[in-house]
């Protein structure tokens, strides 16, 4: 006797779903969740390169351009967790800084350190840093507090389904050196709210990576420096946007792919008698991260 081919399609099609749930699970609500359990280690690299640009500088020609490339080896351990909370060590177990200007050749940053820093912050379950609660060098401290937590997104609270949106803040550690005969260092860490959006999902076993986008602006703030103008410290207005694409590991329990582009812009009061009237520095900063196996 001859089946119906419909029904047997129909019968066939319906046993291909139960018997591959990932076909379904990418069209569920999706629970982010950081979970790391004890003494799990995760080694990043983390790369940046970016182009600054000067106008209205006494000491320099106008739309002069400095660029910058850096490599932070970075390895992210859970020491110890409890409620919800999780005590997170990252170690810089190696870094590299580059510098030059208007095209010349690229020298090597001198950096307080080469490798051995380990700063600690708590975590939650949604990623969210606090902290740092402590480190192995209180001088370099002060250099990476804001990087070691940047390198992240803020997850969302609740499960959330394909093109779900959510909020977050997302901050930038921004430093710069203006290259005077006496060379000027600004640093600057920018908070950005932001708009997460889950782009798609891609199911495999114990493994889940999960797409997403970001986008937001920087509040505009005026924020004291170290250039000097008129005799003293010079404020500057700063703001810009950003905007990145993550990767997140169930498996990993971590951001395992990801790219981020800010850009800040920079403008200093005039100071009367300093020469300055509208000095301003735009920034665009690309950070790249990966997981080292």
């Amino acid at each position: 006797m001859l089946r119906n081919p419909l029904r047997a399609t129909c019968i066939g099609g319906l046993a291909l779903l139960v018997s591959m749930p990932e076909l379904l699970g990418a069209q569920v609500p999706f629970r982010f969740e950081f979970r790391p359990s004890d003494q799990l280690s995760v080694h990043m690299i983390v790369e940046s390169e970016g182009n600054l640009t000067f106008v209205g500088f006494p000491e320099l020609p106008d739309s002069s351009t400095a660029e910058f490339t850096s490599r932070a080896d970075i390895t992210r351990r859970t020491m110890a967790s409890g409620g919800g909370r999780f005590a997170i060590r990252l170690t810089y177990d190696s870094v590299r800084a580059q510098f030059r200007m208007d095209g010349s050749d690229f020298r090597d940053v001198a950096l307080p350190w080469d490798g051995g820093l380990w700063v600690e912050y708590v975590a939650d379950r949604r990623m969210s840093f606090t902290g740092p609660t402590g480190s192995n060098d209180s001088m370099a401290l002060a250099l990476v507090s804001a990087a070691a937590a940047a390198y992240h997104l803020e997850l969302p609270e609740g499960a959330i389904d394909i093109g779900g949106e959510w909020g977050a803040d997302f901050t930038v550690p921004f430093e710069m050196q203006i290259p005077l005969e006496t060379p000027e260092v600004i640093t600057v860490n920018l908070m950005a709210p932001v708009t997460g959006l889950l782009d798609s999902l891609v199911v495999r076993g114990a493994d889940t990576l999960a797409y997403l986008s970001f986008t937001g602006r920087f509040l505009s703030e005026t924020v004291a420096t170290a250039y000097q103008l008129g005799g003293g410290p010079a404020p500057a207005e700063v703001w810009g946007d950003v905007a990145g694409r993550l990767i997140w590991s169930t498996g990993w329990n971590a951001f395992v792919s990801g790219v981020m582009t800010a850009r800040i812009n920079q403008r200093f009061e005039a100071v009367p008698g300093s020469g300055v009237e509208d000095a301003r520095i735009t920034a665009v900063i690309t950070t790249r991260i990966r997981v080292r196996l």
